[in-house]
């Protein structure tokens, strides 16, 4: 696979899954920016190169979904892989009405989760060509 070391942000506040897709990402050749909470990403959304972003649902008291839709209002888009340790279908119409790549089960079948990365990788190239990473203002 041919993926010039693209950078993922994962954002999860179990320590457990983070290390496990960091792993997952680095055996596929990517790179990986990891954030426990939501405000850590959104901290640091001006300066990543991130290209895609894996997203737990429910980020301890926060919602991954709510932040996802944040960006969106501020103009900012992430191709966006969303992962849920529950199967409650409106989170699911919630994800889906973000557009998103993917709408996954903890734990995530590998197969799954790394077509999903392809697909976002080919959304962000597919976005990077109408607007540059940069041009994207984050209210703050």
């Amino acid at each position: 696979m041919t993926n010039d070391r693209h950078t993922i942000a994962v954002i999860d506040d179990d320590w457990h899954m983070l290390v496990a897709l960091e792993r997952f990402l680095a055996v596929c050749g990517y790179k990986s920016d990891l954030y426990r909470t939501t405000c850590g990403f959104l901290q640091a959304a001006r300066t990543t190169t991130a290209k895609c972003l894996i997203v737990d649902c429910h980020v301890g008291s926060d919602s991954g979904i709510q932040m996802v839709r944040d960006l969106a209002a501020q103009g900012v888009h992430y191709p966006t892989i969303f992962l849920t340790g529950s199967s409650d279908d409106d989170l699911r119409n919630q994800a889906n009405a973000l557009n998103c790549v993917a709408f996954l089960r903890k734990p995530a079948d590998t197969a799954r989760l790394q077509e999903a990365l392809i697909t976002a990788i080919q959304r962000a190239h597919t976005a990077s060509s109408s607007t540059a990473a940069a041009e994207r203002p984050i209210a703050g």
